[in-house]
Parts: structure tokens; C-alpha cells; sequence
């Protein structure tokens, strides 16, 4: 995508600013690794949340390859958000979404190892903890 093409989601276009694709790449300053989830997701969801862009994560997009009622544009709106995503996570990281074809499907499957490895490297290495419950973590 070139920089000034924005990424907006089909079903609302009420964001306040829209940012263009490049524009968001270069606000996400930490990769997604296999220890760093929690880090991770609390740049990327405000992003997508304020951008009106994380229904495609948490499922209400409704893209799903059964479901022949979504548009093209919101297949090509997906798919912005998809490479988002993998834009902003390491080779290694990268090689466990291999094949997936939504966000939703490529967010699920980072979600839950990622989130265990997370919690058990926190502990193992004393560091602060979250506070949080992993069902609280893990949802999108």
C-alpha cells in the first residue's frame, strides 16, 4: 500500500483521524515475539480500537470463508488489518500464521501460546505482575 492509501473499516467510517497504512506501521515500535504479548497487544489494540479496525480482530467483522454475504471491500479491509498484524511480529512469530486468511484467524492463533509463554516468562523472571486473569488477557 502506498502512504496515502488509509485503512478504514467498511462498516463505520466515524474514526476521528484516519491514519494511512504506512502511517500505523511506524506508530507499532515493538515486534511481536514469543515473550512480549502483553507489550505487543497494548500498542496494537488501541491502535486498531481508535481506527475502528478491531472488529476484524475480535470476530464481529463476521469474515469467515463460509460466509458469502462480505463484500469485497470488506475482505480488502481485512486484509489491510491482516498485514497490519504481520507486519508487526518477528520471523519466528510470522512462521506460526503461515496460511491463515483473516485477522481473526491470524490473532486467535498468536493469542493463546503466546500469552502462556508470556505469563511463564514473567514469573520465571520475577518481573512485575499484571494483575490480570489469563480468560481476561486472552480475549480480544
Amino acid at each position: 500500500m502506498s502512504d496515502s492509501t488509509s485503512v478504514v473499516s467498511s462498516s463505520s467510517s466515524s474514526s476521528l483521524t484516519t491514519l494511512t497504512f504506512n502511517s500505523m506501521i511506524h506508530m507499532i515500535s515493538i515486534k511481536l515475539t514469543s515473550s512480549n504479548y502483553l507489550l505487543w497487544r497494548s500498542q496494537i489494540q488501541p491502535l486498531l480500537q481508535c481506527q475502528d479496525l478491531f472488529s476484524h480482530v475480535d470476530g464481529t467483522m463476521g469474515l469467515s470463508s463460509s460466509n458469502t454475504l462480505v463484500t469485497n471491500a470488506q475482505r480488502r479491509s481485512d486484509q489491510s488489518v491482516m498485514s497490519l498484524l504481520l507486519s508487526s511480529v518477528t520471523e519466528e512469530v510470522l512462521s506460526e500464521v503461515i496460511g491463515l486468511s483473516t485477522t481473526r484467524e491470524v490473532w486467535s492463533a498468536l493469542v493463546t501460546p503466546l500469552v502462556f509463554n508470556t505469563m511463564s516468562n514473567s514469573v520465571n523472571h520475577q518481573h512485575h505482575p499484571t494483575g490480570a486473569s489469563i480468560s481476561s488477557i486472552i480475549q480480544p
